[in-house]
């Protein structure tokens, strides 16, 4: 009898040993899955937190008919800047109200993405046809500076409701994709920047 049972608790332990194997494979193949949903539920990283408002859908600027105010460069549309992003400040040639800021921004966060910047062109959409200040285009060299007709520009980068004051981004393929706060961050938006630089395989 007693044999017996000692058979009965030596055949138990293999099965206990073998359950809890089992339990703890079980267990190391669900962490990943858990583990990913608490870091995209209680814990979402910075990375998907943009700054600039997403402009959905996209709008095609390519086409956009501009023409240069001042010889800044041989380009002389946003198809000619295919494969490079695009900081862009739409703002009549006297540069009223924080245009000069946002002028400024745009040429900071170009400086900041460092060994990127060749990849960003700034522009400056002029909307009522009066050429800048040559003392204030001597502040951004390399930037473009394109008249466009007041009505397309609103149409194309402010949309209905939205106001031109503000910095917009294009993409490599010539859509306009994001827009900036009034008054923006330039801190914030060289995120924002940085982070599309880095995932993106264009540009």
């Amino acid at each position: 009898m007693h044999a017996e049972a000692t058979e009965q608790r030596a055949a138990g332990v293999p099965r206990r040993t073998s359950r809890w194997t089992l339990l703890a494979i079980l267990a190391l193949c669900a962490a990943p899955v858990i583990a990913s949903y608490l870091a995209y539920y209680a814990f979402p990283p910075e990375g998907r937190v943009h700054y600039g408002a997403l402009v959905e859908p996209q709008i095609g600027v390519a086409d956009l008919a501009v023409t240069p105010l001042a010889p800044t460069s041989d380009a002389q549309s946003f198809a000619a800047l295919a494969g490079r992003w695009a900081l862009v400040t739409v703002a009549p040639g006297a540069c009223p109200g924080d245009c000069a800021q946002r002028l400024y921004a745009i040429r900071q966060v170009r400086l900041a993405v460092g060994r990127d910047a060749e990849r960003v062109e700034r522009v400056w959409l002029v909307t009522d046809g009066v050429a800048p200040a040559a003392e204030l285009l001597a502040q951004h060299p390399g930037m473009h500076v394109w008249f466009a007709p007041p009505g397309l520009a609103q149409e194309r980068f402010a949309g209905s409701e939205h106001g031109l004051a503000r910095i917009f981004l294009v993409d490599p393929h010539g859509k306009l994709m994001m827009r900036f706060p009034a008054q923006a961050d330039p801190g914030r938006i060289r995120k924002d920047l940085a982070r599309l630089l880095k995932i993106s395989r264009i540009g």
